[in-house]
């Protein structure tokens, strides 16, 4: 300070000289995690000194002590100690690697106005290096110090933490950069669902801690999108809200599961219930009531409505043409049809499927992209038909003791005389609705079927004729087309182009 200017500049000279050779000195005193942690500290100081005095020299020089640290802490990585959670060496040294790069990330960013051009550059390559740091070292003292479910749950709060913290340093310091990867929460927590699911040691997703951890994490997800939609990118928004109601509806599924097996003492039909269960009544709930939640579903319409009811409609018609494979035994109480507990599980995922296709054909709000209702309507009645032959084929099943397989239903005569009688009146349903809209369309479709029905008679139930339910099915489906051909006759053309020929 006292002497001449080029005094001063000698000073400083030495200062970086000496700073040089203390961190030199430093791994000779300590082992590597404690170098490592002293190394990234004196890197954010020197970044921080670099910065105010506007040399870009001590800048470079923090930087590198940065990834220094990191190279020094993997150079000597082995077992963590399980003595003292959270504060052993191992984890204190990762945490500081961690947070000395968030550090330096946020600092550049805040004066990259005063950097050079391939400086400003640096702040996102230091955030992410950060954060790995950060997610992983908490990720592997959680492993070390717990086991079992207890690990698996105590992730998923850290996890949320994690986010919520980013959440919340992104507006605060402020530093818009760090609320993007607070956007990685959710695809993190449907992974965790995911291999919790799959584990065998996990029978629900609420046993032990789950009770309070995903809540929690969930209460976060929302929390993060509720704060940060105004900064994250609104393509990612509007499809992030139905990822969150997925999964939401998974875990919900997962643990009726669990609680119906428990109920019935384990009788395997019953669980299946849950996994339409639930999307159905999420389906019903929201066409009905979406509209009157301000947040999140009256302002993202669009994304719950189309884009979160549509895979879920998808979803339950895939799931009853699955649980058509399956007798679905009503244990302990006997099988009625239509009142066995999957008979009316899937009579109910088909009502919710077909009440959103009537709400969605009059709702305004719709993508381009999306597939029309009569796309939806056609999906809705060939899931319909297969439904109801399983519906034919379970009662055989129960009633007549047939075998529920496929060669088994072949071979029996009760089973095609039913068939061919529901056939028919499934084409008498289609040909009298298309005389009550003039449709010649659907007149044609239930003609279709009624020819099906026709060929089938002549092919296969004349085989071995003789029987008596050959008899009655011949007779019920001949009187069934006498009474079609008086009530449903063909829609004058004229009537073809209307509105009811869809």
């Amino acid at each position: 300070r006292r002497g001449p200017p080029h005094m001063r500049l000698l000073a400083e000279a030495f200062l970086a000289l000496g700073i040089v050779f203390a961190s030199l000195a430093i791994p000779f005193a300590f082992d590597g995690r404690w170098t490592a942690a002293a190394w990234a500290l004196e890197g954010a100081a020197m970044l921080w000194i670099g910065v105010r005095q506007r040399r870009w020299l001590a800048r470079s020089f923090g930087v590198l002590l940065q990834y220094g640290a990191g190279v020094a802490l993997l150079a000597h990585a082995g077992p963590w100690p399980r003595e003292l959670p959270l504060l052993n060496g191992a984890y204190l040294g990762a945490v500081a690697v961690g947070l000395a790069g968030l550090f330096c990330a946020w600092y550049l960013e805040r004066y990259r106005e005063q950097l050079r051009n391939w400086e400003r550059k640096l702040d996102l390559p230091l955030m992410i290096w950060g954060l790995l740091w950060w997610l992983g070292s908490g990720v592997n003292e959680i492993g070390w110090q717990l086991r079992g479910r207890d690990e698996s749950d105590a992730v998923i709060v850290f996890l949320a933490g994690s986010g919520l913290l980013m959440g919340w340093l992104s507006q605060r310091l402020p530093w818009a950069r760090l609320a993007r990867p607070a956007l990685g929460l959710l695809p993190l927590l449907c992974l965790a669902a995911i291999m919790q699911f799959a584990s065998p040691r996990l029978y629900h997703p609420l046993g032990g801690w789950g009770a309070l951890a995903w809540p929690l994490s969930l209460a976060a997800d929302y929390r993060l999108l509720r704060r940060l939609e105004p900064v994250w990118p609104q393509v990612v928004v509007r499809y992030w809200h139905p990822l969150g109601l997925w999964l939401v509806l998974f875990l919900m599924s997962w643990e009726l599961d669990w609680v119906l097996q428990r109920a019935v003492g384990g009788a395997g039909t019953w669980r299946y219930i849950a996994w339409a269960l639930v999307p159905g009544l999420a389906v019903g709930f929201l066409w009905r009531f979406g509209e009157r939640l301000t947040w999140p579903v009256g302002k993202h319409f669009v994304a719950y409505s189309v884009i979160g009811l549509g895979p879920l409609a998808l979803y339950l018609l895939c799931w009853v043409l699955l649980s058509c494979l399956i007798p679905g035994s009503a244990d302990p109480l006997p099988y009625v049809p239509l009142l066995s507990p999957l008979d009316l599980a899937q009579a109910f995922a088909l009502a919710a499927v077909a009440r959103w296709c009537l709400w969605l054909s009059r709702a305004a709000q719709r993508p381009d992209w999306w597939p029309t209702n009569a796309v939806w309507l056609a999906a809705l009645s060939a899931t319909t038909f297969v439904w109801m032959n399983a519906l034919v084929a379970r009662t055989v099943h129960f009633w007549a003791g047939v075998p529920y397989s496929i060669p088994g239903l072949h071979h029996s005569v009760v089973f095609h005389a039913a068939v061919s009688i529901l056939w028919t009146l499934a084409a008498s349903a289609v040909m009298a609705l298309s005389r009550a809209r003039t449709s010649r369309t659907l007149w044609f479709a239930g003609a279709g079927l009624l020819s099906g029905v026709v060929l089938k008679l002549f092919l296969v139930d004349l085989a071995g004729i003789g029987t008596m339910a050959r008899i009655i099915s011949f007779l019920a489906v001949g009187g069934l087309m006498l009474v079609i051909g008086y009530f449903a006759p063909l829609p004058p053309r004229q009537a073809a182009s209307e509105g009811g020929t869809s």
